[in-house]
């Protein structure tokens, strides 16, 4: 890993201006320009607020705000979509750049950084209109708010592993993008985003605990309505991310070589 990192470092410029091409891409010819990364995430937020809030009167059990449901599925929502994007980035950012990786002398780890720097750019700016709006309601959590980052930074580490693993495997064989479009919708529902996972029968609950997006869906949305954080969970995630980034960073050295052939 010590090798990675100093590769990242040296190569930071280069990394950082992939980014920027992106959003300079992503907003090309656009009459609003960069005002739609801020459009769409407020759209949503202002929508579900609306619809479960005011129309719905969705209530969260244990909480007597209006806003509950609102914030309970926002927190997870928004981190979801950091997850996904970074997976979907990542599985196709060496085949993508197929044409640099054959011709620059460039370490391939540099591709998936970049990709979830992307991500993680976007995740930023949706999550500062999400604090904008818990302040202006009187929900920001002030006391807990630490707890932020720190689930955060394991939640990039799990996204960035993930994400960098399939992109390895999508170079040597091509259905992985294909059956990661029908995982994530499988994974969307068994993750408790729109619905508490105290709403399963026991045996079912149990599974669903197992799966790694659960405690991160959790974490926020207990961080944004209690206050509070399972350290115990924190702990076995933030060992499995570990474990999962020094896998990818393991299968992207024993298959790098090979990669540049089969692209």
């Amino acid at each position: 890993m010590i090798k990675e990192v100093k590769d990242i470092y040296k190569f930071r410029h280069f990394i950082l201006n992939g980014v920027k091409r992106d959003f300079q891409v992503r907003y090309k010819r656009s009459i609003l320009g960069v005002l739609w990364i801020f459009i769409q995430p407020l759209a949503m937020i202002s929508i579900y607020t609306l619809i479960f809030s005011q129309l719905a009167r969705v209530k969260i059990p244990n909480n007597d705000s209006m806003f509950g449901y609102s914030m309970f599925l926002c927190s997870g929502l928004l981190t979801w979509n950091f997850l996904v994007e970074t997976i979907t980035r990542s599985q196709s950012v060496y085949i993508d750049n197929a044409n640099l990786i054959k011709k620059a002398a460039l370490p391939k780890i540099c591709f998936p950084v970049s990709a979830t720097l992307t991500s993680l750019v976007n995740l930023i700016i949706v999550l500062s209109l999400f604090f904008l709006f818990l302040i202006i309601t009187g929900n920001f959590p002030i006391h807990t708010f630490i707890y932020f980052p720190l689930v955060l930074l394991v939640h990039v580490l799990f996204s960035f592993s993930v994400g960098n693993i399939l992109g390895v495997l999508n170079v040597f064989f091509r259905d992985v993008s294909q059956m990661m479009t029908v995982f994530i919708q499988v994974w969307f529902w068994g993750t408790p985003i729109v619905y508490m996972i105290d709403s399963l029968p026991p045996r079912l609950r149990f599974f669903v605990g197992l799966n790694p997006a659960t405690f991160f869906a959790q974490s926020y949305q207990s961080i944004v309505l209690d206050g509070s954080i399972n350290f115990q969970s924190f702990g076995i995630v933030t060992a499995v991310s570990l474990i999962l980034c020094l896998f990818s960073l393991r299968l992207l050295r024993k298959h790098g070589a090979a990669m540049a052939d089969e692209l």
